[in-house]
């Protein structure tokens, strides 16, 4: 599997970091995404076919994860912050 270019016009991910859902866009069509917890396990995965994704992210824990985009000229990494509830809670208040 070939990397995609790190330009980061080509996968956008936000907010990061995150407290529920993450958004990943890309100029690209995405094929896969894969999220991997610190360890190297992996959490979560879905086979998709769009430039554009929201990952609930609610059900995992805090902390910091990978996460692989798949698109027909690569994959490409990005590490992804989760946030406690609580945190946003405590922000937005």
């Amino acid at each position: 599997t070939n990397s995609i270019e790190k330009d980061n016009n080509v996968v956008k991910i936000f907010p990061n970091p995150t407290n529920n859902i993450l958004n990943i866009e890309s100029l690209e069509t995405i094929n896969q995404i894969e999220l991997f917890d610190f360890n190297g396990r992996k959490i979560y995965s879905v086979e998709q076919e769009s430039n554009a994704v929201s990952v609930n992210l609610d059900k995992f824990s805090k902390g910091i994860y990978l996460l692989q985009i798949a698109t027909k000229n690569g994959v490409e990494t990005k590490r992804v912050i989760k946030n406690s509830f609580f945190f946003k809670t405590r922000l937005t208040n």
